[in-house]
């Protein structure tokens, strides 16, 4: 693949000194972190919830569905994805983030929307008594499939203390 000289001469229009292209908010940050955004989201374009097709069924999801799962400390957005697994078992995905949503704000508004840390806790009373570690697999969850009338998927999602009150 050949880049077209004319796109690299658009970008280099306001170029005045070395560090507007090497510093530190330099040109060439920016194109690697943009890049770097669009290659992982064409290869991983969709946080996944990861069940067998038995358990999809049974909480009306197929493949493909937007699902949330929902613990004690909170819930997260993620798309079914029927795999050859245990029944009654969701595997979801680590460390999810839309960085590309950000607002003006913030740039980690969207940080909790399909982010598994937030189904976990590292609160003392439920850490392993042996070792101090905070429990992030083998957590009791309820998934279901998102409704027509939730929230859009880029919008910020109830933290844990705000959904506290609701019940598992």
């Amino acid at each position: 693949m050949t880049i077209d000289t004319k796109l690299i001469d658009q970008l280099l229009t306001n170029y005045k000194k070395p560090e507007d292209i090497i510093g530190e908010n330099g040109l060439l940050k920016e194109l690697t972190k943009a890049f770097m955004e669009r290659a992982l989201r064409a290869v991983l374009p969709t946080p996944w919830a990861e069940m067998s097709a038995e358990t999809a069924a049974e909480i009306g999801a197929a493949d493909g569905t937007e699902v949330w799962v929902k613990t004690k400390s909170g819930r997260a957005r993620f798309v079914t994805k029927v795999v050859e697994m245990r029944a009654g078992v969701v595997s979801v995905e680590y460390g999810w983030w839309f960085p590309e949503e950000a607002s003006e704000n913030s740039s980690l508004e969207s940080i909790w929307i399909s982010n598994a840390n937030v189904l976990t806790n590292a609160d003392f009373e439920s850490c392993d008594p042996l070792l101090g570690q905070w429990s992030y697999n083998g957590l009791q969850c309820r998934v279901y499939p998102v409704r027509k009338n939730d929230q859009t998927i880029f919008q910020k999602q109830p933290t844990a203390h705000e959904m506290q009150a609701e019940q598992l």
